[in-house]
């Protein structure tokens, strides 16, 4: 990903395989990612849906049209999806929910 991303780049899970309570049932977290950074190509097991809580970013998914999303609005990505996320002129905040198999499996970076 790159000292810059990470540098820029936050979340906390709130429960799930390393959550502040446990569980490998689901997963939800929030996550920051600032103003510019762009969030490559990746797919997981797991579902999931992201709600934005603030501030907007552009959304593609394989399969589904590429969206600019704002507060409020959703996007679900089924189980290995390929999907990709750019900010755009600020940062986003979002409450990301994962469920189904693949619980604790980590990102496959560049998938497309």
């Amino acid at each position: 990903m790159g000292f810059g991303f990470l540098q820029d780049y936050g979340y906390l899970e709130l429960y799930g395989p390393n959550g502040h309570f446990q569980t490998d049932q689901g997963r939800a977290y929030v996550g920051y990612w600032g103003r510019g950074l762009y969030y490559p190509w990746h797919r997981h097991e797991a579902e999931e849906i992201y709600a934005v809580v603030s501030g907007s970013g552009y959304f593609e998914s394989q399969g589904a049209e590429a969206a600019l999303l704002k507060m409020g609005d959703t996007r679900m990505h089924n189980s290995n999806q390929p999907h990709a996320l750019t900010m755009t002129d600020g940062p986003i905040l979002t409450f990301v929910l994962w469920r189904g198999a693949g619980m604790a499996g980590l990102p496959l970076m560049g998938a497309t």
